[in-house]
């Protein structure tokens, strides 16, 4: 926009002193209009090329016969491509004026706004300069800050990460030491019991009261169990325990996608064998480099996907895999034990291994 202003100045200029420089005729008119309209085109053409060519055909308008140099401004306006060869042709063009008798008051006037126009490109040429760097800077920053947030939410989504897991071991300790100190205390008191209803079996009142006592002791003991494993049930976390296997794993890049919530414990248990056995497959047998973990929860089921690109030959059928170790038989009993379906396959240079368990 700001060329164009700045071309409009220039021929509005160059026009001005074409009609108060002395008699107008209509050739020099029409050469000045054809000179503004190659300098218009020059901007509408973003061609290097083709912005040479009309700035070109824009001074060569100021040396035809009955021409005048007034469009010798826009010419080095223009010609900004040709740096400091601009001053030489555009002083060619204005001795050229001088020799068919152009007043010398035309050759100065046309020589001060020539370089009033090389002013004005160098002016517009720093400030657009200015405005990609700004551009450019702006995009930058733009990305940095785009890192930056990529940057947080990946630290946010670590921490998160590390509490929970955090939580999930302190709780499975805690279930531990119940289990083995508790456990052990009530199971001792249990056997105590037992041993003083034998100690005072010739009173029979001695001995029931002995065996109320145990009978509560007994109840305790099965209460702590069943707190015991729910506490364990609840320090199993699916998608938690998937991440470890990644991050845990030989495979150097491991893409995980866990969309399932509330997974019961023997799923989780039976996922959690199926992908540390398929990552250690990928790993050990197929040399994979990459492999994804897919999780999803559907109305009735829950489904695994365990993909990777390892080295195993296109022809190879699942009867031919399964019988080749344990590993996979290992993966279907588990999965087939809950009542699901084990599928693996190998298409277009990727195993899979498939697992789908139903809610019921």
């Amino acid at each position: 926009m700001e060329r164009i202003v700045d071309k409009l100045f220039l021929a509005c200029i160059g026009l001005l002193l074409l009609l108060v420089a002395g008699p107008l005729d209509a050739a020099s008119l029409a050469l000045y209009l054809v000179g503004m309209c190659l300098s218009a085109a020059c901007e509408l053409n973003a061609t290097q090329a083709g912005q040479k060519a009309l700035s070109l055909a824009c001074l060569a308008t100021t040396l035809l016969p009955g021409a005048t140099p007034f469009a010798l401004p826009l010419a080095m306006y223009d010609l900004r491509w040709a740096s400091w060869w601009r001053f030489a042709l555009v002083g060619s063009s204005l001795v050229i004026a001088a020799s068919t008798g152009e007043p010398v008051s035309v050759i100065a006037l046309c020589s001060g706004f020539a370089a009033l126009a090389y002013l004005l490109s160098e002016r517009t040429e720093a400030a657009a300069q200015r405005e990609h760097e700004l551009h450019a800077l702006r995009d930058s920053l733009q990305e940095k800050v785009l890192d930056l947030e990529t940057s947080q939410r990946e630290l946010v989504e670590a921490r998160d990460y590390e509490a929970r897991a955090a939580m999930l071991a302190e709780r499975a300790r805690i279930s531990r030491e119940i289990h083995d100190n508790v456990g052990h205390l009530l199971t001792r008191s249990i056997l105590q019991i037992e041993a003083f209803e034998v100690i005072h079996g010739d009173d029979p009142e001695v001995q029931a009261d002995f065996h109320e006592v145990g009978n509560t002791v007994r109840e305790a003991l099965d209460v702590t169990r069943a707190s015991v494993h729910a506490m364990a049930d609840d320090a199993v976390d699916l998608a938690l325990e998937l991440q470890r296997l990644a991050h845990e794993s030989k495979i150097e890049q491991v893409n995980l996608s866990c969309e399932a919530d509330d997974v019961p414990v023997k799923v989780t248990r039976c996922f959690v064998a199926v992908c540390r056995e398929a990552l250690t497959n990928a790993a050990r047998h197929a040399q994979a480099r990459h492999a994804n973990i897919l999780v999803a929860e559907f109305p009735g089921l829950w489904q695994l996907l365990v993909t990777n690109d390892g080295s195993i030959p296109h022809s190879a059928t699942e009867q031919q895999l399964s019988s080749d170790g344990m590993g996979i038989r290992s993966m279907r009993e588990r999965v087939e034990a809950l009542g699901g379906t084990f599928r693996i396959s190998c298409e277009r240079g990727k195993f899979s291994v498939f697992a789908s368990i139903p809610r019921s």
